[in-house]
């Protein structure tokens, strides 16, 4: 890639910061998924996992990560002691994200 085509590219990336109300149809759904499977991965281990929520079970989820977001509204505008509340709470990430493996099996 040349620094023309990569400047190109990172000028196109944009990020959404609101949805539409109307859902999204299982044929773009099904290609963006199909783009996924053709992504590149560090040594072919494909360390992502992918799940569709729709209807019911898709407000259940919003909800449940706004509840998560909210509750870290405290550390983010840097008040007196929540950092630490948080880290009491266990629910601060700790950084014990494992970013080497062995290779899997399966690919092998």
């Amino acid at each position: 890639m040349n620094p023309e085509a990569f400047s190109d590219l990172a000028a196109s990336r944009h990020s959404v910061r609101d949805f539409r109300p109307d859902p999204v149809p299982s044929e773009v759904i099904e290609e963006i998924l199909e783009d996924a499977r053709q992504a590149p991965s560090w040594s072919n281990t494909r360390p992502f996992m992918v799940a569709l929520a729709t209807g019911e079970q898709a407000d259940r989820l919003r909800a449940a990560y706004v509840k998560e977001f909210d509750a870290t509204l405290p550390v983010q505008h840097k008040e007196r002691g929540a950092m630490a509340r948080l880290a009491l709470s266990g629910k601060a990430p700790d950084g014990d994200y494992r970013t080497w493996a062995p290779y899997p099996a399966d690919l092998l």
